[in-house]
């Protein structure tokens, strides 16, 4: 047993990389930006959009994909909101927040990076009011 031990922690690429699960989850950060990824492929959020130079909350629901990555520090996450598609590359950081790291995304006012909390969702926990009022203003 202890050779098998030695020999697994000899080969460099049996490493164990960052599993982050998404699904169930909701990402908070400080600053009102949140994602809540649902176990079916479906995301609802919250994420700052550029417009004119300032900085406004805006709801985005569509879907989303993880992919984490055996040998890497990080994971990535894409999410798909109508017409808008960002990949950000998600981070561990201690002592319990993640990262958002923009990745990619096809237009440059949107998916900005953010630091975030970690919460199991509970439909009980959510105050949904914000998103009355977000499409009433539209």
């Amino acid at each position: 047993m202890k050779i098998l031990l030695a020999l697994l922690l000899l080969i460099p690429s049996l490493s164990w990389g960052l599993d982050i699960k998404f699904d169930g989850y909701v990402f908070n950060s400080d600053t009102g930006e949140f994602l809540n990824f649902d176990k079916d492929g479906s995301f609802t959020g919250l994420l700052n959009i550029e417009i004119d130079n300032k900085y406004k909350l805006e709801p985005l629901n569509g879907a989303w994909e993880p992919k984490c990555f055996p040998d890497r520090d990080y994971c990535r996450v894409e999410i798909y909101s109508a017409n808008i598609s960002c990949i950000y590359s998600v981070y561990f950081k201690k002592p319990s927040f993640y990262w958002f790291e923009n990745f990619d995304r096809n237009f440059k006012n949107v998916c900005f990076d953010f630091l975030a909390k970690k919460k199991e969702f509970n439909l009980d926990d959510i105050d949904l009011s914000f998103l009355n009022e977000a499409i009433k203003n539209k």
